[in-house]
């Protein structure tokens, strides 16, 4: 290229108007345009496309909340079914210790099987009044 020692480039280092190093700077500054160009062109494509990825992204999240709020017929039937069970369950349970209860009542009236029993009936007509 240019020898730093010749010409007018050495003049103009002679009167401090460009030393070495500014040429240095000169040269990669002309050079970073061709070097950067993929760079930039793919930071604005980017920046064009990032609105409408954020929107799409947008979207599938609202649907996924709605989803996730919302309750399918089978799932509400599901639901209603494990209650239904639970409760058949309960005064299943609560019959046998009524029954259990009511045997020890008839073997010895004065025993706590007595109040036993009347607790039990009670829990029973509880759990029938109480909605399914």
């Amino acid at each position: 290229m240019f020898k730093a020692g010749s010409g007018w480039f050495a003049h103009l280092r002679q009167i401090k108007i460009m030393p070495e190093h500014f040429v240095v700077r000169l040269v990669v500054l002309g050079l970073m345009p061709l070097c950067l160009s993929g760079c930039i062109a793919s930071v604005a494509a980017s920046a064009v496309s990032a609105p409408i990825r954020a929107a799409s992204k947008s979207i599938d999240v609202v649907s996924t909340g709605v989803d996730v709020l919302t309750t399918s017929q089978s799932e509400s039937d599901a639901k209603r079914g494990k209650a239904l069970r639970q409760r058949e369950e309960r005064l299943g349970r609560l019959s046998r210790n009524r029954d259990k209860a009511q045997r020890n009542c008839a073997r010895d009236p004065g025993s706590d099987a007595c109040d036993d029993l009347d607790r039990l009936n009670d829990d029973i007509d509880t759990e029938l009044s109480r909605p399914y």
